[in-house]
């Protein structure tokens, strides 16, 4: 499986806490193209959601089926699945890496392969223009000497390049809509003829999820 770049169901939504955290990518998902707005112009891009495992952070929350849970929080955040130097993605695994991208790697890199793997985590948090609490995330490596904690959350990946239905089956609603809202899957499923390529944008503002 490849995805490569040329919210719990509770009814409470808690944002992790600010600052530098031990984490783990557990959640890579291929939301497909679509068609979005920012600022009064619309333009379609490619999208992924990625989430973190904060395993030193725990937060208690209710599901949607009224069970208490305690788990490790989850840092969560859209990304356009493009390498350009401006694009928030390529910053945040440059970053994670240590180290740009080569014009060969920019390419085609498969983002899936960051599916388990640690880093430290910055959480950001930032009030957005509709004034809904969000946050950005800046990724490095571990420093030496540093290790993760074992993983709680089960790593979920999903690509609609390669669509697996039981994987679909286990997103969250809010990301399933999504998913049925892209191009991609509308062609799969035969709503729409064969779409035609677009360059993804360089600008991404966050979604609400």
């Amino acid at each position: 499986m490849s995805i490569t770049a040329s919210d719990k169901g509770g009814s409470d939504f808690e944002l992790p806490p600010a600052g530098n955290h031990v984490a783990r990518c557990v959640r890579i998902i291929d939301l497909g193209t679509t068609e979005q707005e920012y600022m009064g112009s619309y333009s379609s891009k490619r999208q992924v959601f990625l989430a973190f495992e904060l395993p030193t952070k725990m937060h208690t929350y209710t599901t949607k089926e009224g069970e208490e849970k305690t788990e490790p929080f989850l840092a969560t955040a859209f990304y356009t699945l493009s390498l350009n130097e401006k694009a928030n993605l390529c910053i945040l695994l440059e970053g994670w890496r240590g180290k740009a991208f080569t014009e060969e790697e920019k390419e085609g890199f498969d983002i899936s392969i960051l599916a388990g793997l640690s880093c430290l985590l910055n959480v950001i948090p930032y009030t957005s223009q509709t004034g809904k609490k969000r946050i950005r995330l800046a990724a490095s490596q571990l420093p030496e000497g540093m290790e993760c904690p074992p993983q709680v959350n089960p790593t979920i990946v999903f690509s609609l390049e390669d669509f697996d239905q039981s994987v679909f089956d286990n997103l969250t609603d809010g990301l399933k809509k999504m998913v049925m809202q892209s191009d991609e899957y509308k062609v799969m499923t035969g709503q729409v003829g064969q779409r035609q390529e677009v360059p993804p944008a360089d600008d991404l503002d966050d979604i609400p999820f």
